[in-house]
């Protein structure tokens, strides 16, 4: 996705991480769960979604409760 509409995801979530870089980010959103994203120049690349997304957490310094996803 272009990051202009990017940005306007984020307006939504609940926790925004990125890495030291600003090449990764971490996000959940209400509903949708854990998603990790890859921004490359003009564009953002959804990576993993859901479980897989959420054990990324803690390189991200995110806790996270079981009930979460």
């Amino acid at each position: 996705m272009r990051v202009e509409l990017f940005w306007q995801l984020l307006e939504n979530a609940t926790v925004v991480r990125w890495d030291g870089k600003r090449k990764y980010c971490l996000v959940y959103l209400p509903g949708l769960g854990y998603r990790l994203y890859r921004r490359e120049g003009h564009w953002v690349l959804l990576l993993v979604v859901g479980p897989e997304a959420r054990r990324w957490a803690a390189t991200f310094g995110v806790e996270v409760d079981g009930a979460a996803a």
